[in-house]
Formats: structure tokens, sequence, C-alpha cells
């Protein structure tokens, strides 16, 4: 019998413990005992652990295991997005895998976290503090799974510090510049190079598109999943429409690579754009700077911050004038000159 009356001996008798403390306690194998002052929240509870059926003890449940239950909840996010959960998942299977999740302690996630590297340029260097915080989003998840279970009673994730996230400035290149560093990259380096410094475009969009999302009569690319999950249009230059070879099938990719294959982010900037960046003499040039440089191109070219902020695919304008403020602080100069002519 899973409920036992503690107060009444099984003659009828009243035990040494009548009337002291709870008097009906649940045991039920698999399960840690419960002891209830009234019958009918032990029957309710007896009822409950039936259901479920026995808990795995923590000492028997590994991180590895719950991991994937972790990464399952994450199915809606974009495939750029969802790349990012699945290398962060891997770093701590690497670590964590096979560790019990009542023996994952936060001194020493402490010192795993802080000590995270990746390999950049054939070298191991820190981990950003964005591929930090990724990486114990995961570890936290996978654990708060193991609190919900009941297998473990706090997360040993909460309270771990990341280090501070190192700024820094966006750069600007100019007209100039971007033609010297498109000349300077190989193959289909070129065009791409050239739409990404105009349309502002994330290197991952840029890589996704197919030959069928430009429009040329429109002269607009059509983003079909942002980084905000939303579609959206956007504006090319007559020149750089020019440079794109739209005469495959719809379903081509825009950028391919040698070998007929669509163009990887991670492969693209480190064989095309860091050694066209290099023989450029740019030093410390990122191609999200491409980006920046699209939106300054806009802004000089008359663009409003709605009209940026589409194009760039931010969630409002307010982010677009935080980002990007001062280029229309230049642009007033213009505005007060034009006013001035009206006066005249």
């Amino acid at each position: 019998m899973a409920v036992t009356d503690l107060w009444v001996k099984r003659d009828g008798t009243p035990s040494k413990r009548y009337g002291v403390g709870l008097r009906y306690r649940v045991s039920l194998p698999g399960h840690p005992s419960q002891a209830f002052r009234v019958k009918a929240a032990a029957k309710a509870h007896e009822a409950k652990l039936l259901t479920q059926g026995p808990t795995k003890p923590a000492a028997e449940t590994s991180v590895g295991e719950l991991l994937p239950k972790w990464l399952a909840g994450k199915g809606y996010l974009s495939p750029g997005a969802h790349s990012v959960v699945v290398a962060g998942a891997a770093r701590v299977r690497d670590r964590w895998g096979g560790v019990m999740v009542d023996q994952v302690f936060s001194h020493e996630v402490q010192e795993w976290i802080s000590g995270i590297t990746v390999e950049r340029d054939g070298e191991r260097v820190p981990a950003s503090r964005d591929t930090m915080s990724k990486t114990l989003g995961a570890l936290r998840g996978t654990l708060d799974i193991a609190v919900t279970l009941g297998l473990i009673d706090s997360n040993p994730c909460v309270g771990v510090k990341l280090k501070r996230a190192e700024r820094r400035d966006a750069r600007f290149l100019s007209v100039k510049e971007v033609r010297t560093l498109a000349g300077k990259a190989d193959g289909d380096g070129r065009p791409m190079v050239w739409l990404l410094a105009t349309t502002g475009v994330r290197v991952g969009e840029c890589c996704r598109l197919d030959v069928g999302d430009i429009d040329a009569k429109r002269r607009r690319l059509r983003v079909r999943k942002s980084k905000n999950g939303e579609a959206r249009d956007v504006p090319i230059p007559a020149s750089v429409l020019a440079m794109l070879d739209l005469s495959r099938e719809k379903g081509s990719p825009l950028f391919a690579s040698k070998l007929g294959k669509r163009v990887e982010v991670r492969n693209w900037r480190r064989r095309v754009f860091a050694p066209a960046a290099e023989a450029a003499g740019f030093t410390d040039l990122h191609v999200h700077d491409l980006r920046h440089t699209a939106a300054s191109l806009m802004i000089r070219s008359g663009a409003t911050p709605k009209d940026v902020q589409k194009a760039l695919g931010h969630k409002s304008a307010s982010m677009t004038l935080d980002l990007y403020a001062g280029w229309w602080d230049d642009a007033l100069d213009g505005v007060s000159n034009r006013m001035e002519k009206l006066l005249d």
C-alpha cells in the first residue's frame, strides 16, 4: 500500500506516533517518501506519482542526456541562429556531456566559461562574449530541465559571470575603398563585396540568396528569412545589379563556389574576404563593416531613418538612429544649405 497511516497500527490500534507530526506517508519505488497531514492530499500525491512513473535519480542522469531535449526546443530559430545554438551545445557536450547533473558546480562552470577559446586563422584565441553567452545559455537551459524534473534543486549556472563585451567602433568605407577591396577579391568575391557594401544585407542572408530572389526589373533583392524572421525587399544599385549572373535557373545559389555549391559564410570570410582586406591594406576590417558602409552610403544618398531601417531589417527606426545618428547629423549641413537657397 503506497499510503501509510503513521498514527494507526495494522490492527487498528494507535501507534506510538499517534497525534504527533504528519499522519500519512506516501512511499512508491523510484520516488522519495513524503508525508502529509490529511489523507486526501496523500492520495492525490500518490496518483500523481503513479502517472509520472519512477524518476531517474540525479546521479544517473547526465548533462548529455538532457542536452538534446533543450536543443529540440530551438527548432523555431532561423538557420543561422540555429547553427550558433548547435555550436554552443557542442561545446557543452565536449565538456559536460558525461557529467551527472548533480555534479555540475558553479565554480567549475565559471572557470570553464572564462577559458573558452575558438579557432581563428589557424590558431586558438579567446572566445567573444557573445560566444560565451550562447554556450553558457546551452548549459543553463539544459540544467533548467534538470531542475524542472526535480533532479537538482537549483541551477549552478545562475550567478556565473561573463567578461565585459569589448565594444568596437564601426568602420565605414568610402566608395573608393570599397572599389579597392572588391578589386582584391578573387572569383565571385567582387560582386559579393559590392552587394554587401551597397545593400546592407547580412553576410548570412547574402549567402542564402538564390538567383530567383533578384528582381532585375524592380532592382530589388528579396531576403526571405532574416535574423528577426521577417522577409524584406532591398534596393540594388544598377551598377551592382549588372555584376550579378542572373542567367542561371532561379533555384540556383546567387553566389556559388568553384564546385558549384552555395557559398558558406565561414569559408567566404576566410578564403575571400580576409585575403582581400589584407591585400587592400585594411587592418581589422570585419565583414559586418560592409553593412555599416551600406548604411552610410544610403544616408549620404538622402535615405531617411525609416528607409535605412527597412533596408537593413532593423526592428525599429530608433535602433537605426542609435547606430547611425552621426551620419544624419552630417547630412543636416546639406539641409541647411538647401533651405538657404529657398530663402534667397
